[in-house]
């Protein structure tokens, strides 16, 4: 369940529990405050009850955790911890990281740290002939000869290229501090060369490519062709490289969209039919092999001819009998009617849409577009044809044929909020009960009480039901920021009853319980000093003003004014969301916008928007490539959140960053078994079968590979995975 921030702690209220939904007009605020009342709710910070423990590290802005809870930024004094033992981490990038236990009391001194800084390896290569082209993990790195430093010390992927010569990849393992000198020779590439190697490795797929490649760039188009027709035959044997082969079809893609200069445009238009021609044999001479059909498809939809593309694989599924490949094809079938589909959607002929969506659900049933082809009937019903009966209807199906699927909560969901739209309110309450009682970690079961709570409030107009619903909402969900608005709306319902205390009670619950909250600061403003008030709406107008005035560093002082002048109301957090803002997307400072944000999880930590932050934070660094950055926030994230219905897609992230960035295979298996272990339902598992059992082959570990692969085809048979597997074994 999702925490939320306007609560002073996790902990459930002595009285009663409370909940709503607004029944009517909130009191009304200066104009300038109550334009930003649509940016949220926020929850207190956490003040300190037992002891404080102060940090300083060498050097400062080190991540600090305790007991492997975020805890802020150095230097940081970390307020509410109980005395006795913790464990604390600190963390910095480019340091090693700094664990010890720490005795936490009354009387504790500061700590100050000294971190370890990691010895950066260096990488010094050169190459015959010079003039080549360095590839370090995929990102390019300049021309020998060529001097790399502030290298990570762990897994490299190396790899080296120059036109006419063969490339060369190696892996390499870089020591803390090592300074690694590589001398490198590249073989030319000659027409004798790579005929040579297919003669003596006819399997090698490698070969064809690049020799095509070069009988292109020489204008010897029918050898060229050709070679390339051996290499797509090759391409579909037992032997063939996975690699090597998405190489080859990648240079099918690249001769296609004339990606390189080998001909002239009028060459080119009497080259694509033939290229289609090749393919199109290689197809008919290799049936299963759906390579050549994928490659073809990718051609038709560039022409989109969709039509084309659907002709030919019905024409492969007829002719192939190998179960898994018809299997594969069946779901290439289905993705190319979902295109067309989506394209009879978008020019408005919904019928004809429609039509198709149900061809897709009726002839591939177990398809994962056909999962797909139902949330887009759905859609069409809600949105555009505007008929919310056959909306719930599709979905309802949805939910009865694909009753595994991490989706099926999110549509159970929608189905009450249909039924809503459409008046029919026990049916909406009755659906959103289902949600509670039958998904138990959906992270949405706030929103249906939620709702249930609203439904009896504001239309069926049972005031004494809705109070029990939200007094239930409370109950059940104490940490979230909803639980303001059922406070507030409890104290208008007791009203309404003529329950007084009843009421004073929810009011001072509110402000007790949820003291940075909107509805707060409602209540207390009436015993604030009027000037106090009109004092704050001037500040925060001035600040607005800045920001409007492209004054950004002036804005960011007059934001810290304000929270540090008001640092007990409800615009205290908004002003700490504007500073993040204002650092990242207008001031374009991607580390001042990371240290806003750990402040505001420093300052807010029950807040519900900082699962949104950590998020943030990791995807931030995964977009800067910083891979060891962003596993570290990931798994703050999952250690905070690990009912969060994206935890699995994290783990999978993880996985994925240590497999090919890092090139950490111990650490790929040990994400990627902790998805399949802690999230055994996530529609992420099949993948993450797959990847293991390509980690296991990297590492040679063919045994454990062979039982990740026959699991995924044993367990997951309709998946994209399962295919991907039957073609690993087959090699």
């Amino acid at each position: 369940m999702t925490c939320r921030s306007n609560r002073r702690s996790s902990a459930a209220p002595s009285g009663p529990a409370f909940h709503s939904a607004p029944l009517g007009p909130a009191p009304l605020v200066p104009f300038v405050l109550s334009v930003l009342t649509v940016l949220g709710f926020c929850c207190a910070p956490r003040f300190a009850s037992a002891a404080t423990l102060t940090v300083e590290t060498d050097p400062t802005s080190a991540a600090l955790f305790v007991d492997g809870r975020f805890a802020g930024v150095s230097p940081a004094t970390v307020a509410d911890v109980q005395p006795g033992t913790h464990l604390l981490q600190a963390e910095r990038r480019g340091y090693a990281p700094l664990r010890q236990a720490v005795e936490v009391g009354k009387d504790t001194q500061p700590l100050r740290l000294k971190l370890r800084r990691l010895g950066q390896a260096a990488l010094t290569i050169t190459t015959e002939p010079p003039d080549v082209c360095v590839y370090l993990d995929g990102e390019f790195r300049g021309v020998t000869p060529r001097k790399l430093g502030d290298l990570s010390p762990n897994g490299h992927h190396l790899r080296l290229e120059k036109v006419n010569f063969t490339p060369l990849t190696e892996r390499l393992e870089l020591a803390d501090g090592e300074e690694k000198t590589l001398d490198r020779k590249l073989e030319s590439r000659s027409v004798d060369f790579y005929a040579a190697q297919i003669r003596s490795a006819p399997n090698r797929v490698v070969n064809y490519t690049e020799l095509s490649h070069l009988y292109l760039l020489q204008h010897r188009f029918d050898e060229g062709f050709a070679v390339l027709s051996k290499g797509l035959h090759a391409a579909g044997g037992k032997e063939a490289d996975p690699e090597e082969t998405r190489r080859l079809y990648a240079e099918v893609g690249k001769i296609w969209e004339a990606q390189y200069d080998f001909a002239t445009e009028a060459e080119l238009e009497q080259l694509r039919p033939r290229l289609k021609s090749t393919l199109e044999q290689a197809a008919l001479d290799d049936p299963a092999n759906p390579g050549n059909y994928e490659a073809l498809a990718q051609i038709f939809r560039q022409e989109k001819n969709l039509d084309g593309a659907l002709a030919l694989f019905q024409k492969a599924y007829d002719r192939v009998t190998e179960p898994m490949v018809k299997k594969q094809l069946e779901r290439e079938i289905a993705r190319l009617l979902l295109q067309r589909a989506h394209d009879r959607q978008k020019d408005k002929e919904y019928e004809s849409a429609l039509a198709e969506y149900r061809t897709i659900v009726d002839r591939f049933p177990t398809a994962s577009n056909a999962a797909s082809a139902l949330l887009q009937i759905a859609s069409v019903y809600a949105y555009r044809l505007r008929e919310p009966e056959k909306a719930i209807d599709a979905k309802l199906e949805y939910v009865r044929r694909f009753p595994d699927s991490d989706q099926c909560p999110n549509q159970l969901a929608e189905v009450a909020d249909l039924y809503r739209r459409a008046k029919k309110y026990d049916k909406a309450i009755e659906t959103s009960r289902m949600v509670l009682s039958q998904y138990p970690d959906f992270d949405g079961r706030d929103d249906a009480q939620w709702l249930i709570a609203s439904l009896c409030g504001g239309y069926l107009r049972d005031k004494e039901r809705a109070v029990e619903e939200y007094r239930k909402f409370i109950e059940l969900f104490p940490d979230s920021d909803r639980c303001a608005d059922a406070y507030q709306q409890l104290g208008s319902l007791y009203r309404q009853l003529k329950r007084d205390d009843d009421s004073q009670r929810a009011y001072a619950a509110l402000v007790e319980q949820c003291p940075l909250s909107q509805y707060a600061y409602y209540q207390r403003r009436s015993q604030m000093d009027r000037d106090r008030v009109r004092q704050l709406g001037q500040d925060w107008a001035e600040a607005a003003k800045l920001v409007k005035d492209k004054e950004y560093d002036k804005a960011v002082e007059a934001y810290r004014a304000f929270m540090h002048e008001y640092p007990d109301v409800y615009y205290t957090v908004v002003a700490q969301q504007q500073l993040i803002a204002l650092s990242g997307r207008y001031l374009n400072d991607a580390e001042k916008e990371r240290k806003e944000q750990r402040r505001f999880l420093e300052l807010f930590p029950a807040d519900d928007r900082c699962r949104t932050i950590q998020y943030q934070l990791a995807t931030g660094y995964q977009r800067a490539k910083q891979y060891e950055d962003a596993i570290r926030e990931y798994e703050v994230f999952l250690r905070a959140y690990p009912d969060d219905d994206r935890c699995p897609t994290f783990l999978s992230s993880i996985g994925s960053f240590n497999l090919y960035y890092l090139k950490k295979y111990d650490e790929a298996v040990r994400a990627f078994r902790r998805l399949i272990r802690d999230y055994p339902q996530s529609d992420s598992v099949p993948a993450a079968y797959r990847y293991l059992g390509g980690v296991y082959t990297l590492m040679d570990r063919l045994k454990e590979a062979r039982e990740c692969y026959n699991t995924v085809i044993r367990d997951y048979p309709d998946s994209d995975e399962a295919y991907d597997a039957w073609q690993a074994l087959r090699r």
